[in-house]
């Protein structure tokens, strides 16, 4: 699949503007509520116009304002499925299925729904109406009926948001399995960050009507072109920092007392400032005898407060000392419970480079600029 749009649309003074060309089978938009991403499934799937820009899927434009084209949702063949399902109430699940199949041979008709419903485990609901069903079983009944017509693409927008996690966890794996089965292209909007580990191949994150970078998923995690970037995605652990040393190796910054090596997006000069970014799972709490890898730098901690999260803990600790930048990292339950508790613990962390992203200031002041800018001009 290649789809690529370079799209604006004003509604109620938010402004849309966002560009996007990617070649991945499924392309999660991230970030927070409105920050644009239903309205650009709107717009791809022809429910909404943009003002201006394009859209096309495979080489074939849908919408091109400079040349006129704008293809109505009937035959740009997308399947749409919005954050509400919009199931008719009035029909069966085996109708919802059936409603775009209408000029199908009878027949073909009914084994495209017997097939969707052995596909998506609904055997024995295709009596019921929605009301009839559990959410996630009006999540599958929605999803049927969009991929019925077999379409090119299939627009999700918050398809597992209501869900409780079994059924979040059962639902990916349905999506997955419809992605491999008929070749489909999916565009799977998201603010869950468990969501967009799973699915993505590609990842767009959105704020303020704005793409702020794509790409594949742990190049965006791991890699996060701004200080925005890396918060929307989880990374936690900002620090601001000065640069000392730069090296074909990567780059050195003292935060605080503490001296880190790391990944450097852009050419900070020496003795400028920086920001550091850490995401909390590259981190790895070392227990009192063990030795680090050979990438990792060592530095030594005190932990500050430890929160249980049911499979892992959160673990607040200070750089260097009890006066350091403080960091979030996680550990898992087990190793904590052995270890974390020892009374002659002297924690220290270990570290690789590539854990360690490091900013310019100026790139996370631009960013926090154009955002507030947008925002202003859109009230």
């Amino acid at each position: 699949m290649l789809l690529e749009f370079n799209i604006e649309k004003r509604v109620l003074g938010f402004k849309l503007s966002a560009s996007l060309t990617s070649e991945a089978d499924i392309i999660v938009l991230f970030g927070p509520s409105g920050a644009g991403k239903s309205l650009t499934l709107q717009c791809l799937a022809g429910v909404a116009t943009p003002d201006r820009g394009y859209i096309s899927l495979n080489n074939e434009p849908l919408f091109d304002s400079a040349k006129g084209i704008s293809l109505r949702p009937q035959r740009r063949r997308i399947g749409y499925v919005p954050q509400n399902y919009a199931l008719f109430p009035h029909l069966t699940t085996a109708e919802n299925i059936a409603f775009g199949l209408r000029r199908w041979p009878k027949a073909q008709a009914k084994a495209e729904v017997d097939h969707l419903v052995s596909l998506l485990g609904l055997e024995g609901l295709e009596g019921r109406r929605p009301w009839e069903l559990s959410g996630g079983q009006q999540q599958r009944v929605a999803l049927a009926r969009a991929v019925a017509t077999q379409p090119r693409l299939l627009l999700l927008d918050e398809p597992l948001s209501a869900l409780d996690p079994s059924l979040r966890v059962s639902l990916r794996a349905d999506l997955l399995r419809i992605q491999e089965k008929m070749d489909i292209g999916i565009v799977f909007v998201t603010h869950d960050l468990a969501d967009a580990y799973t699915m993505a191949d590609s990842i767009a994150v959105y704020d303020g009507g704005s793409i702020l970078q794509v790409g594949p998923i742990d190049e965006v995690f791991q890699k996060p072109a701004n200080a925005t970037v890396a918060r929307l995605t989880g990374a936690g652990n900002l620090l601001k920092g000065q640069v000392v040393v730069r090296g074909p190796e990567g780059i050195c910054v003292d935060v605080g007392d503490v001296r880190l090596w790391g990944d450097a997006i852009d050419d900070i000069p020496t003795g400028e400032p920086a920001l550091v970014v850490i995401r909390p799972e590259n981190v790895r709490l070392l227990h009192y005898d063990e030795m680090p890898e050979e990438d990792e730098e060592v530095v030594p901690v005190i932990v500050q407060s430890v929160t249980h999260l049911g499979s892992q803990y959160l673990v607040q600790i200070a750089l260097g000392d009890i006066r350091g930048p403080m960091i979030e990292i996680v550990v898992p339950v087990w190793w904590w419970n052995r270890y974390g508790n020892h009374p002659d613990s002297a924690y220290r962390i270990g570290i690789a480079r590539s854990a360690v992203r490091v900013l310019p200031v100026s790139s996370a002041l631009d960013t926090i600029r154009a955002i507030a800018s947008k925002r202003s001009e859109a009230t």
